[in-house]
């Protein structure tokens, strides 16, 4: 189901980066999400913005994956 769910926000991004359901999600996912070749995004700075947007909503504790993170783009 897991596998399912990471399907689904691939294939999605776009539409998803501008939910606030996006921020919610555990570093790891996005790590598996972001670098998939399945990605559905419509630039690299979309993918850019939502990653952004997902450090902003809590960036004391997220501020350490950025790096990691823009790797990806």
């Amino acid at each position: 189901m897991k596998e399912t769910c990471l399907d689904f926000v691939k294939e999605n991004f776009d539409k998803l980066s501008d939910q606030d359901q996006m921020c919610k999600l555990h570093p790891q996912h996005l790590h598996q999400v972001l670098p998939s070749s399945g990605l559905s995004v419509i630039s690299e700075l979309a993918a850019f913005e939502a990653v952004e947007k997902w450090i902003a909503f809590d960036e004391p504790s997220r501020a350490s994956e950025a790096a990691s993170l823009l790797q990806h783009i």
